[in-house]
């Protein structure tokens, strides 16, 4: 129904923000990256919306981007997940590393966030896996389809140089890349097994 509201951040709460839009206030429930993102009260807004109607509940969620509110729209699609656990899901951590953890089955990654136990993890890669491997979601979605198949990223001389840059190109801060690939790191390893690793270490944290 609605696409984006767009206007001033009037107020924020825990775990919504009110935008007013041609003399309407509309309280948008949000992740805490949006929250943040938002800014203070009186700046200029677009937040990117969904509207959840269940018999007596009619409420508006909305994200700064669109790749929270494509991700937030993955998660209902899985069984037994509300707005509120897709809530969780993206006040956790974001998009691309809760992405990463799916095409890369950790399964451990994903119980570290609040209100998600090991059987509803594992509905969640089980439900997810493919679909984010048929849909451009995101670039680091692709990375992460190719690394999953046990593919390199990227070609070059090879060794810790590759696994940096893959790393680097999936939006990764260049020391926090290096530090993982130093943590896992053993002589012999493949291109592939060293980034695999590496990543299951970040989208931990």
């Amino acid at each position: 129904m609605y696409e984006y509201i767009s206007g001033k951040l009037a107020d924020k709460g825990r775990d919504y923000c009110v935008v007013e839009a041609a003399g309407i206030g509309y309280r948008i429930f949000t992740s805490f990256s949006s929250l943040f993102e938002a800014g203070d009260a009186g700046s200029d807004i677009k937040m990117y919306t969904y509207l959840h109607v269940r018999e007596d509940i009619f409420c508006l969620y909305g994200f700064v981007s669109r790749e929270e509110l494509s991700m937030f729209e993955f998660l209902l699609q899985v069984s037994g997940i509300g707005p509120k656990a897709a809530l969780s899901v993206l006040s956790s951590t974001t998009p691309q590393k809760f992405a990463l953890s799916i095409v890369t089955g950790d399964i451990k990654a994903i119980t570290k966030i609040p209100g998600i136990g090991q059987k509803t993890a594992q509905r969640m890669v089980l439900e997810l896996k493919d679909k984010f491997k048929n849909e451009t979601f995101d670039k680091t979605i692709e990375q992460g389809n190719l690394l999953a198949e046990g593919l390199s990223s990227i070609n070059g001389a090879g060794g810790d140089d590759d696994s940096l840059l893959a790393l680097m190109s999936m939006g990764f801060g260049r020391f926090e890349s290096y530090e993982a690939i130093k943590r896992v790191k053993v002589e012999g390893q493949s291109i592939e097994d060293t980034i695999r690793l590496a990543l299951k270490t970040m989208v931990r944290k």
